[in-house]
């Protein structure tokens, strides 16, 4: 299994430039695209904020990575309900390991997703860790 931690980047900016339901308008169209990227038996959901996280089950780490890759891609080219956004994401990506907890992995992910926005923002990095 592979987790992801999917960040909306520079969120605060479509808030404060288009207003409150302009944002959580771009939320609903976020979700309804990962939702729309992912496998049948996959899980996505809002983690807070303009984070969601995405399970991929029966997935290891190199399939995981390049299933990530192609969400950037898909949120990359929308559909937007505001035709004005230009909507990207950063992810942070780690594995499943041997005494992994739930909140070990999750801030595994968090981590990378840190090292993508560090990096520039709008890509995939994986934990450092990852076997």
């Amino acid at each position: 299994m592979v987790l992801g931690i999917v960040d909306a980047d520079h969120f605060k900016v479509i808030n404060d430039r288009y207003g409150h339901a302009a944002g959580d308008g771009t939320l609903k169209d976020l979700a309804v695209l990962l939702g729309s990227g992912i496998r049948e038996g996959d899980l996505v959901g809002r983690w807070g904020g303009e984070e969601f996280l995405v399970l991929l089950r029966h997935c290891g780490l190199e399939d995981g990575k390049k299933r990530f890759i192609t969400l950037v891609d898909l949120v990359d080219r929308g559909p937007w309900t505001n035709a004005e956004l230009a909507v990207t994401i950063s992810i942070g990506v780690a594995p499943l390991v041997e005494n992994d907890t739930v909140s070990s992995w999750i801030g595994r992910a968090d981590e990378a997703l840190y090292r993508a926005k560090n990096a520039g923002r709008h890509r995939v990095e994986v934990s450092e860790d990852a076997d």
